[in-house]
């Protein structure tokens, strides 16, 4: 019996000799495949590396393109818009109506000044010289528009205007005080 025990004993010892040769083995084991592992990551980073800067790259200049792509289309139906209307107020509009209306208005009036006895060369000139007293109007308009920025600088071109304004006045007063003295 004491020889079976020893046997017995030697066989304990002997077992968990080899559980920790395993469990050292295992644990070396461990070590060595998460230092490979390591490796092979950095190695798989390298070798895919590129082919990520390049998907990177791909999908950057797809992220352009398409917002370019965008942008011509935005921009293609803001002219489509401008375009419609152009046709709308050119054509279509009430705005074209009160145009027609005018120059119906002018034509009569060319036609009632023939039959009152003017002259095509006189009513020409009247004509034409309402068209700049118009469009000189409509210039002095855009420019008070264009002084607006909220402050007074708007009232300069008003300035502007009552000052010739006066100097023609005064123009007119000397030229009749002159006229007046030299009777």
């Amino acid at each position: 019996m004491i020889r079976n025990y020893w046997i017995a004993k030697q066989n304990v010892h002997a077992h968990e000799k080899d559980i920790s040769s395993r469990n050292i083995g295992d644990c070396l084991l461990k070590v060595y495949r998460r230092r490979l592992l390591s490796y092979y990551t950095h190695l798989r980073r390298q070798i895919h590396g590129d082919k990520v800067v390049e998907a990177k790259k791909k999908a950057m200049f797809g992220h352009f393109i398409s917002a370019q792509v965008r942008d011509a289309f935005k921009k293609w139906k803001q002219q489509s818009d401008y375009a419609n209307t152009v046709i709308e107020v050119n054509e279509i509009g009430p705005v074209v109506e009160e145009v027609l209306d005018h120059r119906l208005d002018v034509h009569n009036l060319k036609n009632l000044m023939a039959d009152e006895g003017f002259t095509s060369h006189q009513i020409t000139d009247l004509s034409d010289g309402a068209d700049k007293k118009g469009l000189e109007l409509i210039a002095r308009s855009v420019a008070r528009m264009k002084h607006w920025n909220g402050t007074d600088d708007y009232l300069k071109p008003k300035m502007f205007d009552r000052w010739r304004r006066f100097v023609t006045f005064r123009r007119i007063i000397r030229s009749w005080l002159e006229f007046m003295a030299n009777r």
